[in-house]
């Protein structure tokens, strides 16, 4: 592919049969819902107390596949609508995004608010919250999770909401850059996303050449777009024909074993190797992405076991159990408190406080998240009506919300 042509790659809008032509016909992938699943419940356990029961889970990286997951599902979508209609609509994607986002985050920060201010829930980290709130109120989430603003080395109650800050910047310049700057150029796309991938990437490390580097916090402020950007690599790779063949051999029963071994391992070596070796979130990014092209790739227990109803349900309100499961932690913990040392009470403690999360969450998806996904929905169809290869816009936010059956 030549980066100077302004065509697309041949393979890239060939109407003929080839690899990914099943691949590209599929317009919700309910396996995605059921890593979501796995990705919050994990989440819920790096916040519980008695961390000596979760800590080896190391279920915070739940949120690193997210990141991963967020590239993958906006560029996927990104690129099918301009392989469609020849270019993606900006303004109809923001309003897409703000109303998929926005609404159900601000009924979140205005509770927290309401619990912080109006009674004694985290009355000991109030100051914590009171001086992020304004980081809040304009999503740079991030910057008070990575400095401690206070300064008593604690976080506030809704700093878990770090990661959105992240992925809101994504969503404002990789359209711009992608989509504009590089629109129609998909071989320059590509070597362009790999160029980032490599520059964020070294944001993890960087840090070590010298302690006035470091302490800007470039892996917790720069770091992440790495693992958005390795799954913009991975939907551009998968809607290339030539690609899409090679990534296939990850969904074979040997691939996608390889894949979830290399997960599971990555995973699991990040507790005892962190703390000496931080760069062990660099093969887990790759891990992840390797096990969501084989997802996407194959078919076969993996895929089977992410797709069962009850994973599918809980990967649908995951956005809204993210925000708010410190309130179905708080609830968890008051019935079986932590610190007992009990592994049983621990597990209780999680069962309960998840139960309570997806059961606040589904509320407010049905009440709050769907209705504004809808209204989203025919705000870009406005949008978009009567221009060329116009593609109804319900697609990206049934892949979001799950609610389209597998084509």
């Amino acid at each position: 592919m030549d980066h100077r042509s302004r065509n697309p790659a041949p393979d890239l809008r060939s109407t003929a049969a080839g690899p990914a032509d099943a691949y590209r016909g599929r317009t919700y992938v309910p396996e995605l819902d059921g890593v979501r699943a796995l990705c919050v419940l994990g989440v819920i356990t790096a916040h519980l107390g008695d961390q000596h029961v979760w800590h080896w889970l190391s279920g915070g990286l739940g949120v690193n596949v997210f990141f991963v997951l967020s590239g993958y599902l906006i560029t996927m979508l990104a690129l099918r609508e301009e392989r469609a209609r020849g270019s993606l609509s900006l303004k109809a994607f923001y309003v897409r995004r703000t109303l998929r986002i926005f609404p159900l985050y601000y009924l979140a920060l205005v509770i927290y608010c309401g619990l912080m201010y109006a009674t004694n829930w985290g009355s000991q980290l109030r100051p914590n919250f009171t001086a992020a709130l304004p980081y809040y109120l304009t999503y740079m989430q991030e910057v008070p999770f990575a400095f401690d603003v206070v300064g008593q080395g604690l976080k506030s109650p809704f700093s878990h909401s770090w990661s959105l800050g992240i992925e809101e910047k994504y969503y404002l310049v990789w359209p711009v850059l992608a989509f504009v700057l590089w629109a129609r150029l998909p071989a320059l796309r590509l070597r362009g996303t790999v160029v980032l991938v490599v520059l964020f990437t070294a944001m993890q490390s960087v840090g070590r050449l010298d302690p006035r580097i470091a302490a800007w916090w470039p892996e917790i402020i720069l770091f992440p777009y790495s693992l958005i950007l390795w799954g913009c690599l991975l939907a551009q790779l998968l809607e290339d024909d030539t690609w899409h063949k090679r990534l296939n051999m990850l969904g074979t029963k040997v691939g996608t074993a390889i894949a979830v071994l290399a997960f599971v391992a990555a995973q699991l070596a990040f507790a005892p190797l962190n703390p000496v070796f931080r760069e062990i979130v660099i093969p887990y990014a790759l891990a992840t992405t390797a096990l969501v092209a084989a997802i996407l790739t194959g078919d076969g227990p993996v895929q089977r076991l992410l797709r069962t109803r009850p994973a599918v349900f809980v990967g649908r309100v995951s956005y809204g159990m993210y925000l708010f499961h410190g309130l179905g932690i708080s609830a968890g913990q008051k019935v079986f408190p932590s610190g007992s040392g009990s592994l049983v009470r621990s597990i209780l403690a999680f069962v309960l406080a998840s139960l309570v999360t997806i059961g606040i969450a589904y509320v407010l998806a049905v009440t709050v998240e769907r209705p504004f996904i809808r209204l989203g929905r025919r705000w870009s169809d406005r949008i978009l009506k009567g221009k060329p290869g116009h593609v109804h816009s319900s697609l990206e936010e049934a892949v979001a919300a799950g609610r389209m059956r597998r084509a």
